[in-house]
């Protein structure tokens, strides 16, 4: 019998072992990954991008949070002019606290004309005339144009607002020059604490009641993948 093309370049002293290895390899296909649904529920209050505070909450079959999140927007109005909103997000079993959102203040704006638009930042001022720029207490970054932006802890915004005569949103140079200004009724702040609160105990009386207050949803985690 002829021998085959790779016994006859494989010395004699090696083809036992290598044949012997060759049954200790698995050459099947490994199994495919899959979903492994957790059924739970969804439990929502305030429509999202209707009223002025929404929650959503995912718990597991025994009512214990798997994640939840809340979001709080201003009056939105003139989109050319500032908007105020706050966001809330926790994963796990650990409870949304107030103290713990996250504030932005946001103001969308076309580019100015012909020629390179100078870079501008947000700011958030009480006096943005005087001498302390640019210590502002609140502001964003840099740019030319688009959706200027500044980002900052609920509790630090909500009590700066809280003694405030004025609140003013600055749009200013590299050189200080104002660009454009716009004010912030500074009693939308103590408005969002109590629509927040109001949010959250008409959560805890749904949560307490979730097998029929909350929708039931075959896969609380979809995108979790076992393999």
């Amino acid at each position: 019998m002829e021998k085959s093309e790779f016994a006859k370049r494989t010395p004699a002293t090696l083809l036992p072992a290598l044949l012997a290895l060759s049954g200790c390899v698995n050459f099947e296909h490994p199994e495919r990954t899959r979903d492994v649904a957790r059924r739970g529920y969804e439990c929502s209050v305030g429509r999202a991008f209707q009223d002025s505070v929404w929650f959503n909450r995912t718990l597991d079959e025994a009512g214990q949070q798997v994640a939840a999140n809340m979001e709080w927007r201003g009056p939105v109005g003139d989109y050319s002019r500032p908007r105020v909103g706050v966001i809330w997000t926790v994963h796990g079993a650990n409870p949304i606290r107030v103290q713990d959102g996250v504030a932005f203040i946001s103001w969308a704006r076309t580019a100015p004309g012909p020629g390179r638009p100078r870079l501008v930042r947000l700011e958030l001022s009480t006096n943005p005339d005087g001498q302390g720029w640019p210590g502002a207490a609140f502001a964003g970054s840099y740019q030319r144009f688009g959706e200027y932006s500044l980002d900052a802890n609920w509790s630090d915004l909500a009590a700066f607002a809280r003694g405030a005569p004025q609140l003013i949103a600055v749009l200013r140079d590299r050189e200080g020059v104002i660009v454009d200004q716009a004010a912030i009724d500074p009693a939308l702040f103590t408005r969002a604490a109590g629509e927040v609160a109001a949010t959250l105990e008409r959560m805890r009386v749904a949560s307490a009641d979730f097998r029929n207050q909350c929708r039931r949803v075959e896969d609380v985690e979809p995108h979790i993948i076992v393999t």
